[in-house]
């Protein structure tokens, strides 16, 4: 069914996604198409043609500049933009809003691909006059004869802006849905427009919100069925039924574990302090004097450390769960999963397992608060606060177990490094080694190493990864710079040449940020593929390196995607972790030494036979 949309970005701002014009017109567009026409098409329409029949035909929608309502708006000195659809403009605009006012340099085409364009920007008044003009035409389309207009959504439209497309709707008997109530009511009052659905205000609603509260009121006055839950016709529309896994969401947490690790150790660090001294020194005496009341700086610095531990990363799993699985509620799922999340204490399972049921809830929760028809604010608090509350109801008895289950995971993975096992550490080194080559690195042991720092303290995994990844590839760049990378071919061959400068291009790159930001550990293994004594000395590194730090390992905590130096800092032996990280780095980086003097060689005597 083809629709028009008029209005405007509103006269107050309570609303989200009032002044994002594309998105909102697009999320109104997408959702209309997912409703069912049982009318017949012509059979003289294409295909195209017949797709582009569903959504918004014609859009007209004003919004001010900077988030401000049009309540408090100045006509000559507040900045606005008009956007269309649909509409096309023959001539320049200036024409337009001149004396002669030519009128026929505005045209209305359906577009073969739903577009929203910004047509103007400057004053208010100059848009609404142009406005005016354009809705002179839309209502001229809405009383076309071949008009394929079944609906019309008002968004807080000035009914004296578009007062010929209000009446060309009376006339065409038309549905009329939208938001915002002071326009609604008077459109209804004095014009009579049949108004249907729960149209009403728009505070605290964002653009899903409405879409989908339009439609389903589109939808029912035409008798067609709405399909809320099911993908979109649009090939390229960003609502997606494909989803990510838990451990793709958990990976993307990481930025939170990075920073709670780090924030951790340095309260830490502070609270040793505090509590192991007597005197001030002068930071501590300015930090004494920003505090508020009777709180002295160490029970705010235990109060943070509380937080990190219980709170902040649960709630960051949680949030971003929830807007993984439901991207298209925005703020709403944001807000239904920092509610959720209150159940959640010290378990990022339970964070997950209630972001989860956040997204898939709020659509559902949201489309029957439709069809009970009500209004669009109430439906968006019961949304965002009431299923928040739900999902923490019904977590809240499964999260001592998924407490239980990370627990015994981190257990588990401390009693294998104790070093009871001789040779288990080089074992596990070698196995973190290789399985960092097969793609188990994100899905087995990131997520392993972030279900460790549930609490904000470092991994014991984090640490085999700075020193079997990291550190290996460090080593293996470093000795490609220092003695060069062999050619194995003739030197004078121009693509061998070529290829020594791409890999010495590849390994400085590796050297400085493997080094710098514990990352690119893949710049390592095309010479590990290439030539078989530096794979064995990364693994020969990469075992030793783990069996070094086999014994008590609660003191070798680090993180993953760390600074070197950094990752040394976050450790309490601090020693054992530097001997560890200096092995990785030195076999490997000895073994690639050895490995390409052996090749020069060779070459080198294969030369002097040919």
């Amino acid at each position: 069914m083809s629709v028009v949309v008029i209005g405007s970005s509103g006269g107050g701002t309570a609303t989200l996604g009032h002044t994002n014009c594309s998105e909102l017109l697009s999320t109104i567009h997408n959702e209309l198409g997912k409703v069912n026409d049982k009318c017949k098409t012509n059979d003289s329409e294409t295909p195209q043609q017949n797709l582009n029949s569903h959504g918004i035909i014609h859009s007209l929608y004003v919004a001010l500049h900077n988030g401000t309502g049009m309540d408090s708006a100045n006509l000559d000195t507040s900045i606005a933009t008009l956007y269309s659809s649909g509409i096309e403009i023959i001539g320049s605009l200036e024409s337009i809003i001149g004396k002669d006012k030519d009128s026929s340099a505005i045209a209305l085409q359906t577009r073969q691909q739903f577009q929203v364009q910004a047509i103007y920007t400057g004053s208010l008044r100059k848009c609404n006059e142009i406005l005016r003009l354009l809705d002179q035409r839309l209502a001229e389309q809405i009383r076309s004869p071949s008009s394929k207009v079944k609906g019309l959504i008002c968004i807080s439209c000035s009914i004296d802006l578009h007062k010929e497309s209000l009446l060309a709707a009376v006339e065409q008997n038309l549905p009329v849905t939208g938001s915002g109530g002071s326009s609604l009511s008077a459109a209804a009052t004095t014009m009579g427009i049949r108004l249907v659905g729960n149209a009403g205000g728009s505070v605290a609603t964002n653009s899903y919100t409405r879409a989908l509260s339009y439609t389903h009121a589109l939808a029912t006055a035409w008798g067609e069925t709405y399909h809320p839950f099911a993908s979109p016709k649009q090939k390229n529309n960003r609502h997606s039924t494909i989803r990510p896994q838990w451990r793709s969401v958990l990976n993307a947490c990481l930025p939170a574990f990075w920073a709670a690790c780090l924030t951790r150790r340095g309260i830490s660090l502070l609270v040793l302090h505090l509590s192991s001294t007597t005197t001030t020194t002068k930071v501590t005496e300015i930090l004494q004097m920003l505090m508020v009341g009777d709180d002295d700086l160490l029970s705010m610095a235990q109060h943070l450390l509380d937080s990190l531990e219980n709170i902040a990363l649960p709630t960051a799993c949680c949030i971003v769960m929830a807007t993984s699985y439901a991207p298209h509620h925005g703020s709403t799922a944001v807000l239904a999963a920092s509610v959720a999340s209150v159940s959640c204490h010290q378990s990022i399972l339970g964070g997950l397992l209630a972001g989860l049921l956040v997204g898939v809830l709020l659509s559902r929760t949201l489309y029957l608060c439709v069809c009970w028809g009500i209004p669009a604010t109430m439906s968006n608090l019961m949304v965002a606060g009431g299923v928040g509350s739900g999902v923490a109801l019904m977590t809240a008895p499964l999260t001592p177990w998924l407490r239980q289950l990370s627990q015994f995971i981190r257990f588990g993975i401390q009693t294998s490094m104790e070093g009871h096992i001789l040779g288990l550490g080089f074992t596990l080194g070698c196995i973190f080694c290789y399985g960092s080559k097969i793609g188990m690195y994100h899905s087995l042991f990131l997520p392993l190493i972030l279900l460790e720092m549930e609490t904000g303290n470092a991994s014991i995994l984090g640490a085999m990864d700075e020193a079997t990844l990291v550190l290996v590839s460090a080593g293996i760049c470093a000795a490609n710079l220092v003695v060069g990378i062999p050619s194995p071919g003739d030197s004078s061959n121009s693509s061998s040449t070529d290829d020594n400068d791409s890999d010495s291009a590849l390994c400085r790159r590796g050297l400085r940020i493997n080094l710098m930001y514990g990352d690119f550990i893949e710049a390592a293994y095309p010479f590990m593929e290439r030539y078989f004594l530096v794979n064995v000395a990364g693994y020969l590194a990469s075992g030793i390196s783990v069996e070094i730090l086999a014994h008590q390992p609660e003191a070798i905590g680090s993180s993953a995607y760390m600074p070197v130096l950094v990752s040394i800092w976050l450790a309490d032996d601090w020693k054992r972790l530097t001997i560890s990280f200096v092995t990785a780095f030195g076999i490997s980086f000895g073994g690639t030494l050895i490995n390409n003097m052996l090749v020069r060689l060779r070459v080198q005597q294969h030369k002097k036979k040919t």
